[in-house]
């Protein structure tokens, strides 16, 4: 017969749970009738019984289904004449069980997704909706996590943030977009998990940080063939954010909120603060087929916040296999640093791709 370790083993094996408990109060009876306990709480009646004893604890299904492989794994093992012609009931409620466990577990994820929305509206609402968004990417990553755990049921361990943030610096790759995305998540967790795991996940982000900082510290100034590179590789909505970095005196911050309007006659009138400004003028046409697509009465000449041009740059410096990552404060620095001519010059020599070739 399975002893106790070997009911725990299996029990955590399948539900990540060993039921110790269960297994113990279904054998209690030995004590007193030895080999024979089994005649007691091992049977289909008493299965129910345990979810009613142990739910609080385990939830009923859960509960149950750790009695139910203890009993049929007991009488199956002693191969008892009776339990044959039981076999088959033990069997159906065996899957009914499963069935409903696994009901319960892909039902338990909508109950995370509306802490999500709850969250979200309380820390975001409409005003910032750049944050938002990378907010709502990185849960979508922890939902997806969360799906993974064979027992959901079980409270969330210091292993757990390790092990998702391993997964997630695999499926994202760059220690920036981990960062960022892990930023989000700390506000999240202090939302809706203990302490304990909110700091766990605050010296994972620890990590990253300090590895960005490093990369930072140790990087060469930027080239003009590195500029010429990123700008050729750029979508266009980059390529016009990179121009303006360029020749324009506008805070990083504010590139996302750049408004314009169009007169009758065609020519195009920008605004940053409410206040008019001048931008380009080759810019301005570069920017044109934007401009035409922008519906409705948002009319911001780009659709993205700081934070995601940053993230653009980073991803697209690793996808051109770049050793210096350039960010948006690099190129400020270099369009301060060098003449708007020679600026105009190095930009012309570049045949910019199609700017329908990628959206």
């Amino acid at each position: 017969m399975p002893n106790l370790e070997e009911h725990c083993n299996h029990s955590k094996d399948r539900y990540s749970v060993e039921g110790r408990d269960i297994h113990i109060w279904l054998d209690e009876p030995c004590r007193i009738y030895a080999g024979n306990h089994r005649i007691l709480r091992h049977d289909i009646e008493t299965i129910e019984l345990v979810g009613k004893i142990f739910g609080d604890k385990y939830g009923v299904t859960l509960a149950k289904n750790i009695a139910s492989d203890h009993i049929y794994l007991d009488r199956i093992e002693k191969k008892e004449k009776e339990f044959e012609m039981e076999k088959p009931e033990y069997e159906k409620k065996r899957e009914e069980l499963n069935k409903e466990l696994l009901r319960e577990q892909a039902a338990l994820p909508e109950i995370k997704i509306a802490d999500m929305k709850n969250y979200l509206d309380r820390f975001f609402g409409h005003k910032k909706p750049e944050l938002r968004q990378l907010a709502e990417v990185s849960l979508k990553h922890w939902q997806s996590y969360l799906l993974s755990l064979d027992n959901p049921y079980r409270p969330l361990e210091t292993k757990d943030i390790t092990r998702f943030v391993s997964q997630l610096n695999k499926k994202l790759g760059s220690p920036r977009t981990v960062s960022n995305y892990l930023g989000q998540l700390v506000l999240y967790f202090k939302h809706t998990y203990n302490e304990e795991l909110t700091n766990a996940i605050k010296r994972e982000l620890k990590v990253f940080d300090k590895e960005i900082a490093k990369a930072e510290k140790n990087k060469l100034p930027i080239r003009v063939s590195e500029v010429q590179t990123l700008y050729r590789a750029a979508i266009l909505p980059d390529k016009v954010a990179i121009r303006l970095l360029l020749f324009e005196n506008i805070p990083i911050t504010k590139l996302g909120k750049i408004y314009f309007f169009e007169e009758l006659n065609g020519k195009y009138h920008f605004s940053v603060n409410k206040e008019e400004k001048s931008l380009n003028e080759e810019t301005i046409k570069i920017a044109k087929p934007l401009l035409k697509e922008v519906k409705g009465d948002n009319k911001r000449l780009l659709d993205f916040g700081d934070r995601q041009l940053d993230q653009h740059f980073y991803d697209l410096c690793i996808e051109l296999g770049m050793i210096n990552k350039i960010t948006p404060m690099d190129l400020r620095k270099f369009g301060k640093n060098h003449h708007p001519d020679d600026l105009t010059e190095w930009l012309s020599m570049i045949n910019s791709r199609p700017t329908n070739e990628k959206t």
